[in-house]
């Protein structure tokens, strides 16, 4: 589960696995017709090349959020539809353990996450993308934070 993705991309990336098969609900390997790579999205295709189109070649101008599980990127596509994509690190996450655990990210559903719309694994090698729902209003955190403060709940940090 999360836990289990947390781990994972904190340290125990350099760990293969031996299974090399996928479970991509849009089939294989992220290809689609003539070899196109394709994101697998949970609803609706999107290509990798429609994704670097959206985000400008991933543009630091439409950088989010930096974190230590790396860039989430504001992308707005040709039909308007707008998503966040998070860009991981470069890593060497074996591509079957990072597919097998968006898809099971992919089937939680709670009204305080933010829903993962699908996912890409390379090529290029070690490209490791997740495709979020674009929240205007920022994240859960920032969100809770600025609660936090409004009522007077700030953690830490002296008000007298």
């Amino acid at each position: 589960g999360l836990l289990k993705w947390r781990k994972m991309l904190r340290g125990e990336k350099k760990r293969s696995s031996p299974a090399r098969g996928s479970s991509g609900a849009e089939g294989g390997r992220g290809s689609g017709e003539n070899g196109v790579p394709k994101l697998v999205m949970f609803n609706n295709k999107i290509t990798y090349a429609e994704t670097i189109e959206a985000t400008r070649q991933f543009d630091e101008e439409n950088v989010l959020n930096r974190g230590k599980y790396g860039l989430v990127f504001k992308a707005t596509f040709q039909d308007g539809m707008v998503l966040a994509i998070r860009r991981l690190p470069d890593t060497s996450i074996d591509e079957g353990v990072f597919r097998k655990e968006a898809e099971s990210l992919g089937k939680v559903k709670h009204g305080n996450l933010t829903v993962l719309r699908g996912y890409y694994a390379g090529p290029p090698p070690d490209t490791r993308l997740l495709v979020y729902d674009y929240m205007p209003n920022g994240n859960l955190a920032t969100l809770l934070q600025e609660a936090s403060h409004k009522d007077g709940h700030g953690h830490g940090h002296g008000h007298g």
